[in-house]
């Protein structure tokens, strides 16, 4: 399992538009993602588990992966948030 710790800096939060951009990235890749909010574990290629976690700004959040290509979903997944979407 790879694990980065971050936080959501974008003005509005993780809204409908990052939310399909976010679970369009993890789709590209075969590792099991998961975005965690508040304790609780969202599949990241979920766009209802992930718009339904209502995200907002300043947000810690974890994104983690386990499979063959857990460490480069992980950090685009991180880079994509981390760059204000």
């Amino acid at each position: 399992m790879y694990r980065i710790e971050t936080k959501i800096v974008n003005e509005i939060g993780l809204h409908a538009r990052s939310v399909s951009e976010f679970v369009k990235i993890a789709a590209n890749y075969k590792s099991t993602v998961f975005l965690e909010y508040m304790g609780r574990p969202i599949n990241a290629k979920s766009v209802v588990g992930l718009l339904a976690a209502a995200i907002p700004k300043e947000s810690e959040i974890a994104i983690y992966a386990m499979g063959p290509d857990e460490d480069k979903v992980v950090n685009e997944l991180v880079k994509f948030i981390e760059n204000d979407f």
